[in-house]
């Protein structure tokens, strides 16, 4: 039997001062933190939807559009795309409702309707609903025009044939437009 060999000393073993662990652990908790108030799910806003849809169908487009403006101003909690996407067309589709809903006999509201639709335009815009998803001009001066809203029909016309998309029917309804307005 041969003597064994001699074991190597034992490499000295390398202890990390107790401060630099508390600081790794520190930092490493710090960062979580971070990221957990920089990440946040988006939101759906479901139950949101459903209550606009639903005052739509019982006919409050006014409520339905507060209601809408109210979850897609603020951004809090962050919407998805899609929910902002369809809340934006709820918001459009009350929004127009409502300005379709303008009394036709109210002289002193008529010229307003025109304003009132570049501004749903200009928010629906804001808003990141895309244009293929917005009434046409001449969509829109169908349904004024049925509405009895002459001001708001000459105007959606008027931006159709600007922007080369006025039919020979869309003409047609001009005419019948300036004619119902008063216009020989």
């Amino acid at each position: 039997r041969q003597p064994d060999a001699p074991s190597p000393s034992p490499a000295p073993q390398a202890r990390l001062p107790w401060s630099w662990v508390a600081g790794g652990v520190g930092v490493l908790l710090l960062s979580a933190f971070l990221l957990g108030l920089c990440y946040r799910p988006c939101s759906e806003a479901h139950a949101e939807r459903e209550q606009i849809q639903d005052f739509l169908r019982r006919g409050q487009p006014r409520v339905a559009i507060a209601l809408a403006e109210n979850v897609l101003v603020p951004q809090s909690p962050r919407l998805c795309a899609e929910a902002r996407r369809a809340l934006a067309s709820l918001w459009y589709s009350a929004s127009l409702d409502d300005l379709f809903l303008t009394p036709a006999s109210d002289e002193a509201l008529g010229p307003q309707t025109v304003l009132r639709w570049r501004t749903v335009e200009q928010r629906a815009e804001a808003f990141g609903l895309p244009r293929a998803e917005r009434l046409p001009p001449t969509r829109v001066a169908q349904r004024a025009y049925a509405a009895g809203l002459w001001p708001l029909a000459d105007a959606a016309l008027r931006e159709a044939f600007e922007a080369g998309e006025l039919s020979l029917e869309g003409t047609q309804l001009r005419y019948a437009t300036l004619t119902n307005w008063g216009y020989q």
